[in-house]
Formats: structure tokens, sequence, C-alpha cells
């Protein structure tokens, strides 16, 4: 999510009035529903979208990354994309693409979206923190979960998920 909120601050300069006004999903449409797909094939160049693609289709090297300098990235992002930005436009890049701006931002954090969709009291944003799901479950219940999943999981090649 931080490469993707980098990518929309930088197609404007830096300016997130555009990320904190227009709803992410608008931004950056999902193109396998047909909202999304109406959207992205409508859409002016550039454009973003994004996707719940399977996770075999990611790079290898996906997976073995530790990347966290937010800066860095971002200027790759920016070379990728051909911009220059100014010193001050990476700055607020920088700044908004850090996980508590996107975790404030009613644009970024989905919870706009419809109690249909997203009950009121889940957050997909907690606090930015891997591992933080150790906090919320007892070791009981972690072994509960890791038996019903290597259940479910049987039968699937060893090596096919990446984390395991």
């Amino acid at each position: 999510m931080m490469t993707m909120y980098s990518q929309l601050v930088t197609l404007n300069q830096g300016n997130p009035k555009w990320s904190q006004s227009v709803p992410i999903w608008d931004r950056s449409p999902w193109i396998e529903t047909d909202y999304g797909h109406k959207l992205i094939s409508e859409a002016e160049r550039p454009l973003l979208s994004s996707s719940h693609l399977p996770f075999q289709l990611f790079p290898k090297s996906f997976f073995s990354s530790k990347a966290k300098d937010i800066r860095s990235n971002i200027e790759k992002i920016c070379q990728f994309l051909g911009k220059n930005l100014e010193p001050e436009e990476l700055e607020l890049v920088v700044n908004n693409s850090s996980f508590q701006n996107m975790k404030n931002n009613k644009m970024t954090n989905f919870s706009m979206l419809h109690e249909n969709i997203l009950h009121s009291d889940c957050l997909l944003t907690r606090k930015g923190v891997s591992g933080d799901w150790k906090t919320h479950f007892t070791v009981a219940q972690a072994d509960a979960f890791n038996k019903v999943y290597q259940e479910k999981m049987l039968g699937y090649p060893p090596g096919l998920f990446p984390w395991e």
C-alpha cells in the first residue's frame, strides 16, 4: 500500500490533495471488478490500478524484500515514472506516505466503505507493526488457527506459499 500511495502522490508532484479528497477505489480501482474495469477503461493516462492478483504472479524477490527506507523507494518510483520532484515535493510524498498519515486519511483507510462491505468496527490499518497479530491471539488461538490451516492446505504442493 505504501508504494501505491507513493505513486499516487508522485503523480501529482507531491501534492496530497487528490489522495485526501478522492477515495482510493476511485484513484486506483481494482481491475477485476466491474466498477474498477469501467473506471480503468475510461481513465486518462497515466493510470493507476489495483488487483488481487494471485501471489504466484509476484516476483520471488517481493517475498524476501525487507524494503522500509521510504525516501529511496519513492525516488525509484519517480525514476520509473519519469518524474522529477523538487526536494520539497519529495518531502511531501515521504510525509504523506507514512503509515500514520495513510491510517488517518479516510480516502485511503477504507473507513468510507459501506457497512455491508466492511463493518465500521473493523480497521484495515491498526498499527503498521509486523507481527502485531500476536498481541490479539493467545497461543492456543494461534495453534488452533495453524491446525485448521494445515488441514485446509493438505494436498497443495510444498513450498507453494512463500511465507511457509
